[in-house]
């Protein structure tokens, strides 16, 4: 009974930190070849992999086997923010990768779950203009699996008829009916700016700002009061509620958002900018993984998609939600 017990938390853990299922965590650990930087030098004990969309892209440190030194964990944080910088760096206009992760059935059925498998399969399929809408399906009677042994079994399925091409203007990005709205920012106040900064837990206003460079960037308010997002959504000119979405118009609209280099890169900055004051990150957007920064702080920063996302969580963190 223990067992069951234990391994039910395991996988309520795999859900909850690393987002994924349990068949899926055992196929990344079964298919991945072993590397000598996975393991602690001192512990010996497996490293946690920043992303498991690409697990050997770098691990983190042990915190089981605590620095000796302040400046030894200062350096260990500053080694894992760069590293999230630079993955997400990867990300900013490459649309094959976008498109791995606007749908988490592309992970799930490419095999081994790697994205240089999924991006090798997208090329050989000859896919459409970066102004295209665009995804990918399975020919009846074939598997659903993305590889290169299944080639003729996946098919491409070309949406833009219906939605029109994507506008990716600087401030605002256009598909269809839909508008994703860019936010506000407004000069940095240092007199009055606790009050209002997402990173006071004990602020009291709910307009919430954060500091980029000499401006701050103002988070707009979402049905549930613990939940900030970056950008608003809006059809036909009137707000829309995210719960009235369909999905596949949910899934576009990400896809959009991922296209637009000033949009993703204002993802990117809050990131990394909060990661700077926070102990955890739990991306469940990008990352698909929760990452610990500094063992020692409390607070941690929670990115979702929607604020209705099944992975918000009221203990200890500040979610954000990107619509």
């Amino acid at each position: 009974m223990k067992f069951i017990e234990d391994s039910e938390q395991f996988e309520r853990d795999l859900k909850s930190k690393h987002f994924m299922g349990y068949r899926d965590f055992c196929e990344v650990k079964l298919l991945k070849e072993e590397v000598e930087d996975g393991f602690c030098y001192r512990c010996g004990n497996q490293l946690e992999p920043l992303t498991y969309l690409d697990p050997d892209f770098y691990y983190c440190p042990c915190w089981n086997c605590p620095p000796k030194r302040k400046s030894e964990k200062e350096a260990q944080t500053e080694s894992i923010i760069r590293n999230m910088k630079e993955f997400y760096s990867n990300l900013v206009g490459d649309r094959y990768f976008q498109l791995f992760l606007v749908d988490d059935i592309y992970f799930r059925t490419t095999f081994p779950h790697k994205y240089e498998v999924f991006k090798k399969v997208v090329n050989s399929l000859d896919p459409p203009g970066r102004s295209d809408i665009w995804f990918l399906d399975w020919v009846p009677g074939y598997p659903k699996i993305i590889s290169m042994e299944n080639l003729t079994g996946i098919k491409i399925v070309n949406l833009t008829s219906l939605y029109g091409d994507i506008s990716l203007e600087k401030d605002v990005v256009a598909i269809g009916d839909y508008e994703v709205r860019y936010p506000e920012f407004v000069p940095f106040e240092n007199k009055h700016h606790s009050r209002y900064s997402i990173l006071n837990p004990n602020g009291d206003r709910k307009a919430k700002r954060l500091k980029l460079g000499d401006q701050c960037v103002k988070f707009f308010g979402t049905e549930d009061d613990n939940v900030k997002s970056i950008f608003k959504l809006y059809k036909n000119g009137s707000e829309m509620p995210i719960r009235n979405l369909t999905y596949q118009d949910y899934v576009i609209i990400k896809l959009a958002l991922m296209r637009n280099k000033t949009f993703i890169k204002l993802i990117f900055d809050i990131i990394l900018e909060m990661s700077r004051f926070v102990g955890t990150v739990r991306d469940s957007v990008f990352l698909k993984n929760t990452v610990i920064l500094d063992p020692d702080k409390p607070q941690g920063v929670n990115i979702l998609w929607t604020p209705i996302s099944e992975y918000k969580t009221n203990d200890g963190f500040i979610n954000i939600s990107i619509i």
